[in-house]
């Protein structure tokens, strides 16, 4: 199933939300089903960066200025050596949804509960939103 994830793309005056292509596998249908599969979509895509790290990655002048724009200039290589763990890693997935850390949206309707129907079908708009906490006290 092709799903449509948006990213958020930073920019130098506004961040802009893109949509990326997701391939999912057909029988996803809830929400512990996406998070899983979209997280060990993700170790597998991050063991992949740390195998090509032997590669040589030359940056073309056009490369450098829309990296900059972005805010940021990196080779794209994985420094750490450590192997991440998939199932680990799901299992933190799962614990930052049930300690509403992370909200998810399918095709702007918020997902709630873990076990239900998901509402997934092709062609559908997924976000995932990391709620973060501010730092400080108020007098």
């Amino acid at each position: 199933m092709r799903v449509f994830i948006n990213v958020k793309t930073p920019g130098k005056r506004q961040n802009v939300l893109t949509k990326a292509p997701y391939q999912l596998p057909d029988e996803t249908r809830t929400l512990r089903e996406l998070l899983a599969a979209v997280t060990r979509a993700e170790v597998l895509a991050y063991q992949e960066r740390q195998a090509d790290e032997g590669l040589l990655c030359l940056l073309s002048p056009e490369k450098i200025t829309g990296m900059a724009a972005e805010g940021k200039v990196s080779f794209g290589r994985v420094y750490s050596d450590r192997t991440p763990d998939a199932d680990a890693a799901v299992k933190t997935t799962m614990q930052a949804f049930a300690d509403g850390l992370v909200r998810v949206l399918i095709n702007g309707k918020e997902c709630t509960e873990l076990d239900e129907n998901a509402g997934l079908c092709d062609g559908a708009e997924i976000t995932f939103l990391r709620l973060t906490f501010l730092a400080g006290r108020m007098w």
